[in-house]
């Protein structure tokens, strides 16, 4: 879940019904734009106190500074740095690093090189369909779909090759997100 500052005091009591119903979340991604430090070191500890235990990874958004003062599992980048590789030395291998290409195969295959955790991408549903399947057909690297608005969507594009989905951040409007997240989970969890 990708947040910033004005909406994170609506999110934590909607974060905390999501985690009471079991909803299968792999990771949550927060923004602390228009944060000063120390109210974004508050946040990030706050939050990785609630969902770290569950096994939830917290990534902050393009704040790797943040990463090791707070003790959260790493950083997603907005965009493709300058020097990607030298970020990822810079955090280490135990921190994630995921970097949002947008619909740029370059930029992912950059992002993939330099040792990123995942690449994300962002568009209209048919372009990430067809994003996701090229790359999951050639990379190793994981690669989230971001924006996705229903289960159906969910289940298309993890039918074509997304490891990972990023729920719209309208899911998580409603007081009680749990009902619409736990659909979206179903819709991609693999069919027995």
């Amino acid at each position: 879940m990708s947040l910033d500052a004005g909406g994170l005091a609506a999110f934590e009591p909607r974060l905390d019904r999501a985690l009471a119903a079991g909803i299968d979340i792999a990771c949550l991604r927060l923004s602390v734009a228009g944060l000063d430090d120390g109210a974004a070191r508050g946040l990030l500890k706050r939050i990785a106190a609630r969902v770290q235990p569950q096994g939830i990874a917290l990534l902050v958004e393009d704040r790797p500074d943040l990463v090791a003062a707070t003790g959260i599992d790493g950083v997603h980048l907005t965009a493709l740095p300058a020097k990607p590789d030298r970020l990822r030395r810079e955090l280490g291998p135990e921190r994630i690093l995921g970097i949002a290409c947008n619909l740029s195969r370059h930029d992912a295959m950059v992002a993939g090189e330099a040792e990123a955790d995942y690449v994300s991408f962002a568009g209209e549903a048919e372009d990430l369909m067809d994003l996701t399947g090229w790359w999951a057909a050639l990379m190793t690297v994981p690669c989230v779909a971001e924006g996705v608005a229903s289960p159906e969507e969910a289940r298309s594009l993890a039918e074509a090759g997304a490891d990972f989905v990023l729920p719209a951040a309208s899911l998580w409007t409603p007081d009680d997100p749990a009902p619409a997240l736990r659909a979206l989970a179903a819709a991609i969890r693999p069919q027995a």
